[in-house]
């Protein structure tokens, strides 16, 4: 075929090998042939489509490797490709997972974009707490939480909701466990 056909036919039967691949599970293979086509268009769809499964899975190696696939840019230019990178390092670098929560934060912040700003912030206090630095730096971010929660309402689903929750709890009993208010968001939990 790679004889016979042009080059954007080949590239057509590859991208839609992928998506049939994709469709039937076999999510390694779809991740493979579109790093070797190039699409990262296409593998960065695949990435932010299963990203919340793999790492239900524990498989943080397999999306920390799709992530590496992309061109060093791509990561950078999108929050919720940079929130997932920050998940995969969680479990074996806690500054650097910390890093790239907070460049989420940030970008998602700009962009109003409201459950990455709040899983943002949870995987910042996450990093704090699993980090090695002490927990000193959990207290800007304690103090941020309920000036987001004015900005931008309510958590925007139960999910983020609950993670922000066992977030702040978690943290607070590390680091201000009398605060008042332990009690208003152990209630919540």
């Amino acid at each position: 075929a790679e004889i016979l056909l042009p080059p954007t036919e080949i590239s057509r039967i590859r991208r839609a090998a992928a998506g049939i691949l994709e469709e039937f599970g076999h999510l390694e293979d779809a991740a493979s042939l579109l790093r070797t086509t190039s699409e990262w268009g296409k593998l960065t769809g695949l990435i932010l489509r299963h990203a919340p499964s793999l790492l239900l899975q524990g498989r943080y190696l397999t999306l920390e490797a799709w992530l590496g696939y992309l061109p060093g840019r791509t990561i950078g230019e999108n929050p919720w490709l940079t929130y997932w990178h920050g998940m995969c390092r969680l479990p074996s670098d806690a500054a650097g997972s910390r890093r790239a929560f907070e460049s989420a934060f940030r970008q998602f912040h700009g962009r109003r974009d409201v459950p990455g700003i709040f899983l943002a912030w949870s995987g910042i206090v996450e990093s704090i707490i699993y980090g090695e630095e002490g927990l000193k730096p959990l207290d800007p971010w304690l103090s941020l939480l309920d000036g987001l929660m004015s900005e931008f309402g309510d958590f925007p689903s139960e999910e983020i909701g609950a993670r922000v929750t066992c977030s702040m709890v978690r943290a607070l009993s590390l680091r201000r466990p009398h605060d008042s208010a332990m009690e208003r968001w152990a209630d919540r939990a």
